[in-house]
């Protein structure tokens, strides 16, 4: 059989789907009666002097706003912020951005929670002041020591005791060293931004010790000092005043430490006894954070510093007397918890990020993104993307409370 459609008629189809789209949204939304909780995160994206507002939950990665607006400011945002999340009584807990102003009164004032800073934002700022200087200077030394090199050894044997020869040889060892120098330095700065990172957590790396936001401030602290030391030790200029942007930017970086400990101490039941509070505290929790650290992350060095945290959390908790104690199912259920409020802790807003990055892809393929369609990408977004669990965004945020989450595999009791 043959079929002929004409364009018209697949427009109109299409026009539909998308209005009956945004029905399915608005009707799925009447589902989510319960209050609860989310750490938030908002952006802007740009194109062809159009603004997009884009605001999610970054656990589950539920799109709230995603809206074409005249502007970006601190009222734009707080009126279509607060239209979504009122009617669903939803509050967020802990808000991250890239530190625009707009933003950071949205989650002072219009949200009324913490703005947290976006740890990547602020360890690109170092990488765009320190990292491509490091490259820089050692290609340079690297193609000095080939230049002395390739003349070296157009000279022979019979010249070695010719001026040239002699000065081409001191040029050499001096260039090797300026070569050594700048490797070490290039490695040097590898390592702090290494440590940047390693510091920001709810526990040691070290001992699996819970860590404040006052003790992560004193050693990203240290570590921007060593950065700057290292800037003057090789000649690079911070004209842009980054050592300062980031030191102002760490109270706010640490911030969730502070949010999260008091989330994870609320949400256990009051009726618990002190010695299981504490144990399920300091004991369960740092082996279900550290599995989910050595999970999430692609990086090789910090898995491996993740997974050696993981193996002394969990060798600290399976002699720990309430491990013995609590009977299978008990377990399940805290281990469920611990996985619940695990999932609550975010560095960054990667996935605003990623999400403006999609937008800006769909918006430079050559066809016109109308608000109709742009409401219709996100119910698709929210309803039909999966991540490699099965689960959509949708899904995730209506099991986002602290009872609802499948067990725990074994592989949390297994080296």
């Amino acid at each position: 059989e043959q079929f002929g459609v004409s364009p018209t008629s697949l427009r109109k189809l299409l026009n539909q789907m998308e209005t009956l789209m945004s029905e399915y949204q608005k009707l799925q939304e009447r589902h989510i009666s319960d209050p609860r909780e989310i750490v938030g995160s908002g952006d802007e994206t740009f194109y062809e002097g159009r603004i997009l507002l884009v605001m999610l939950d970054l656990v589950s990665g539920y799109i709230f706003v995603e809206e074409d607006v005249p502007d970006r400011s601190y009222v734009t945002w707080h009126e279509r912020v607060r239209s979504r999340l009122e009617p669903l009584k939803i509050r967020v807990r802990h808000f991250i951005s890239d530190r625009g102003k707009s933003l950071i009164k949205l989650a002072l004032s219009g949200l009324e929670c913490a703005a947290g800073a976006d740890l990547f934002h602020a360890q690109y700022d170092l990488s765009k002041w320190l990292g491509l200087s490091f490259f820089r200077k050692t290609a340079q030394a690297d193609k000095q020591v080939k230049q002395v090199q390739d003349a070296l050894n157009i000279l022979t044997k019979d010249d070695a005791q010719h001026p040239e020869f002699q000065e081409k040889q001191r040029l050499l060892a001096q260039a090797l060293e300026d070569q050594a120098r700048r490797e070490a330095g290039k490695q040097s700065y590898l390592q702090l931004q290494h440590d940047i990172s390693e510091s920001l957590h709810a526990f040691s790396t070290k001992n699996a010790v819970a860590q404040t936001s006052i003790q992560a401030q004193e050693c990203l602290q240290e570590i921007n000092r060593q950065l700057s030391q290292l800037a003057q030790a090789h000649e690079i200029l911070d004209s842009r005043g980054i050592s300062e942007k980031f030191s102002h930017q760490i109270p706010d970086l640490c911030s969730i430490l502070d949010v999260w400990w008091l989330w994870a101490k609320e949400s256990l039941a009051e009726t618990l006894d002190e010695a299981t509070r504490e144990g399920l505290l300091y004991g369960l929790l740092p082996v279900v954070y550290w599995n989910h650290q050595k999970e999430k992350t692609q990086n090789p060095s910090l898995k491996q510093v993740y997974h050696d945290a993981w193996s002394a959390a969990l060798r600290l908790w399976q002699k720990h007397p309430l491990s013995q104690s609590l009977s299978a199912l008990v377990q399940q259920e805290y281990l469920s918890w611990a996985q619940w409020i695990c999932s609550k802790f975010h560095r960054a807003s990667s996935a605003v990020e990623g999400r403006n990055g999609c937008l800006s892809q769909m918006m430079h393929n050559g066809r016109k993104l109308t608000s109709t369609r742009l409401k219709a990408l996100t119910e698709v977004h929210n309803f039909d993307s999966r991540r490699y669990d099965g689960s959509t965004p949708a899904e995730r945020l209506s099991t986002n409370r602290k009872k609802g989450f499948d067990p725990f595999p074994p592989k949390y009791y297994q080296e």
